[in-house]
């Protein structure tokens, strides 16, 4: 009797220790699925925080450089503005050409209006204009037949 109540006490100890390292290992295998999650977490809360850190900076210094180019422009402007109010200064003309380019010009047109008031002076028209046909639109018969009969 001894010996089945060991073995019936040794069978007890046996399954309450199944029972109960079955529920430990669930226990500690949940833990560390859950505690594997959180390190996931925080390590996707630091890259989160990282990239929106950088973001951050490059926003900052695209910022800065509208802010600068915004102040070159309000200068620019400034400038510009200042110079279209102040009282034009009549200058002296200066010549499109050079001087010899002009002296030789106002030589040229002075001989142009010579030139212009010799033909002026001519009464007949060239005979090209006559009142009267000539050459190819001459429309009389006779050249016409001879044209023809030469052909």
């Amino acid at each position: 009797m001894y010996v089945l109540t060991t073995v019936l006490v040794g069978l007890v100890c046996l399954a309450a220790g199944f029972v109960g390292g079955k529920i430990f290992t669930e226990k500690s295998l949940s833990q560390a699925d859950l505690q594997k999650q959180i390190d996931e977490s925080e390590q996707q809360m630091n890259k989160y925080r990282e990239d929106v850190s950088s973001n951050l900076a490059v926003t900052q210094k695209l910022m800065a450089d509208m802010k600068t180019n915004y102040d070159s422009i309000v200068e620019q402007m400034a400038t510009t503005t200042k110079l279209l109010e102040q009282p034009r200064v009549s200058e002296p003309q200066i010549p499109y050409f050079g001087l010899d380019a002009t002296e030789q010009l106002l030589a040229t047109s002075g001989r142009r209006e010579e030139s212009k008031r010799r033909t002026e002076s001519i009464e007949s028209q060239p005979s090209d204009y006559s009142d009267g046909s000539s050459g190819l639109f001459n429309n009389t018969e006779s050249q016409k037949q001879t044209e023809t009969e030469q052909a």
